[in-house]
């Protein structure tokens, strides 16, 4: 069966270094650690198509003729934001102006971020009935797959580049792109949301074993945690026994 192609696209890079926080972290480096962090876990079930994965500039209509040549099956852009200093926590994500496949994919994304950062606000746009907004932006009105755009938080503000810079958060910010995509393609998977990650530094390590958590080992790891809780429980029985038993050796010896 032929695997479907996801297209990864980390904003900026190169000269281009995006919006900067307020200590200079950068968003073509943040934006482009989401994506790796993505491309890990969507690569056990689809083919995925970085448009870099480097700090490399590309034009604005690079990125979708990259999509577009691989034949790609769903587009993702990933941003941060930039602002007030004083902007509350949020995030927001884009689609093409009307409603088509596209919106169904920025929901499921939007959705699954949401559900790991609840604290965060979206802004989003509800006239329409659905969580994104609508905009032509150059990446996704020429792709020809459904596409969107992904604000996943402003770095502008302290707050927010402080967690952009926390590694757990950015691991987290790709999970949440890798489980909407995959459940837009329909695609049956077991990544989980809310369990803290175990993704190795390296990521352009040659190694493609998937380390990030499944459902079925954790539901394992419980039952075998049941069974070891169960034997001590027995043992400790055992030893009040033993103990009982030995007080009475005692008391009879004594008198």
């Amino acid at each position: 069966m032929k695997r479907h192609k996801v297209c990864l696209d980390a904003g900026h890079g190169g000269h281009d270094s995006g919006a900067v926080g307020p200590t200079g972290h950068m968003e073509k480096d943040a934006t482009l650690e989401v994506c790796l962090y993505a491309e890990h876990y969507l690569k056990p079930y689809v083919d995925v198509v970085m448009t870099r994965r480097t700090d490399k500039f590309l034009s604005l209509s690079d990125r979708p003729a990259i999509a577009n040549a691989a034949d790609a099956d769903a587009f993702v852009s990933y941003h941060f934001n930039a602002g007030s200093s004083t902007v509350k926590q949020s995030w927001e994500i884009f689609t093409t102006r009307g409603q088509n496949r596209s919106d169904r994919l920025a929901t499921l994304i939007g959705e699954a971020h949401r559900s790991n950062f609840g604290s965060q606000y979206a802004r989003e746009e509800k006239s329409d009935g659905d969580l994104d907004k609508e905009a032509n932006f150059t990446v996704i009105i020429k792709t020809k797959c459904p596409s969107c755009l992904m604000e996943g938080e402003f770095i502008s503000t302290p707050h927010g580049e402080k967690s952009i810079k926390d590694q757990e958060q950015q691991k987290i910010r790709g999970l949440a792109v890798a489980i909407g995509v995959l459940n837009f393609l329909g695609i049956s998977h077991s990544l989980i949301p809310y369990i803290p990650l175990n993704i190795t530094d390296d990521l352009t390590s040659s190694n493609d074993e998937p380390d990030y958590i499944l459902l079925d080992s954790v539901k394992s790891t419980i039952e075998d945690n049941k069974a070891v809780i169960k034997s001590l429980e027995t043992a400790i029985l055992d030893l009040r026994q033993t103990n009982e038993n030995l007080k009475d050796s005692i008391r009879k010896i004594k008198y």
